[in-house]
């Protein structure tokens, strides 16, 4: 391979956020921290992950989406 260690290339800013934090709120910090995922927390424990595919893949075709209001487009657009 190339050499490299995982410690090469890793993000040493992790985002951490509570496991009660809303989708929208996570991926508003994604979006802002130009990151595709946060660290978890349970208290003081480690809960899991949280990446920007779980939002498209498990959330998102669930949820009750609705493009944006016509008056929200900067241009015709068909959906």
């Amino acid at each position: 391979m190339t050499g490299y260690r995982v410690s090469d290339v890793m993000t040493k800013q992790v985002v951490y956020l509570p496991a009660e934090t809303t989708l929208d709120e996570a991926a508003r910090v994604m979006k802002e921290a130009d990151i595709g995922d946060v660290v978890v927390t349970d208290g003081a424990s480690l809960a899991g992950m949280l990446t920007d595919r779980d939002i498209v893949v498990r959330a998102w075709p669930s949820a009750a989406i609705r493009p944006p209001p016509p008056s929200a487009r900067s241009s015709p657009e068909r959906w």
